[in-house]
């Protein structure tokens, strides 16, 4: 396969060649490559894995700037884009695409690629080597510098389609059989919370606390709850604990609670990854809930044997229904044993 790309690389550049003396002779600026041809690059490489896949409806368009809230992207795909069910690939020309060369851009669209036809999650585990796990990473300049080596190529592309491929020699980084954390919770990350139309308060106080209360004058008959979802990287079979530390000067009724659910993916289609996961773990500890005063409390969840194929974890913390009082939660990780 690495001598087939060698020759595609070689016609490549001479097909650029030909384009620059072309350029000259009618004084028009080429324009930058189509898209499409990384597209049809992907399905190629697909079948070359034994893969039939069909991007003929994936749209993928330069744009000037992709901006999305108060963030800006160089690229971006989307799964569902405007909610009409189409799968997007959008490329900044303001994010000096003009500079890439021909592999760093492929890396680039690749990407976006496993973003809006794979639904693949980013992620920042690192092989062995140092180089990052996954086509998926955010640290860019470390891929394409394993991008341009051949076998690195290879063996992203793979990964990229394959999620459980490449997991021999993951980077187990310094501490994570010392109870530091695979995951740990940031103040500046996005988590959802149910407040049941201002049922509950629910409210992020300092660095590392959430914390929820029945709003005053209310009794709710459901409970209030923040969840994050986490796109687990891990070899197989890991053991994984979900930890929180709990405190409250006084829940007087049912109580508060953790809660773990896994999930996969359905199988994956000619057309892409489906919106639809099946899930195959449900953990709580609804049935033996803590109340009272909490002074440093800890509650932990583990997860025996992490299937390589989990697309991903939903972690909660909850209130449950029936409760009065303030809980407050902190120092919430998932911890993984090698």
């Amino acid at each position: 396969m690495m001598k087939l790309y060698s020759l595609n690389y070689t016609l490549l550049s001479v097909f650029a060649i030909c384009i620059f003396f072309l350029s000259c002779n009618d004084d028009t600026e080429p324009g930058p490559p189509d898209l499409r041809t990384y597209l049809d690059r992907f399905e190629e490489e697909a079948a070359l894995r034994g893969y039939d896949f069909d991007l003929s409806e994936v749209e993928a368009e330069y744009v000037e700037e992709i901006r999305l809230g108060d963030f800006t992207y160089c690229s971006y795909g989307y799964t569902n884009y405007d909610g009409l069910g189409k799968r997007r690939i959008e490329i900044a020309t303001n994010c000096s695409w003009d500079s890439f060369t021909d592999l760093e851009r492929e890396a680039f669209v690749f990407q976006q690629i496993g973003r809006a036809f794979l639904d693949r999650a980013y992620t920042n585990t690192k092989l062995c080597d140092g180089f990052p796990m996954s086509i998926m990473t955010e640290n860019v300049p470390n891929l394409f510098l394993g991008y341009e080596e051949m076998d690195k190529r290879d063996y992203y592309i793979t990964e990229l389609i394959d999620g459980s491929y490449g997991q021999e020699c993951i980077e187990w980084e310094s501490g994570w059989a010392n109870d530091t954390a695979y995951y740990q919770y940031d103040p500046d990350e996005y988590w959802f919370y149910e407040d049941h139309n201002g049922d509950f308060i629910c409210t992020r106080e300092g660095d590392d606390v959430l914390a929820i209360q029945l709003a005053p004058g209310r009794t709710a008959s459901d409970g209030g709850k923040w969840n994050k979802t986490i796109y687990p990287n891990l070899p197989d079979c890991s053991e994984v604990t979900f930890k929180v530390t709990m405190n409250s000067e006084g829940l007087t009724g049912t109580g508060a609670s953790i809660a773990l659910r896994v999930f996969e993916r359905d199988p994956m289609t000619r057309f892409g990854a489906p919106n639809s996961y099946n899930e195959t773990l449900h953990l709580t500890t609804i049935e033996n809930p803590v109340s009272g005063e909490l002074v440093d409390h800890q509650e932990e969840l583990t997860i025996p044997c992490l299937s390589r194929d989990t697309w991903f974890i939903v972690i909660f913390v909850r209130l449950l229904p029936g409760t009065e009082g303030k809980i407050s939660y902190s120092d919430i990780r998932l911890v993984v044993n090698e």
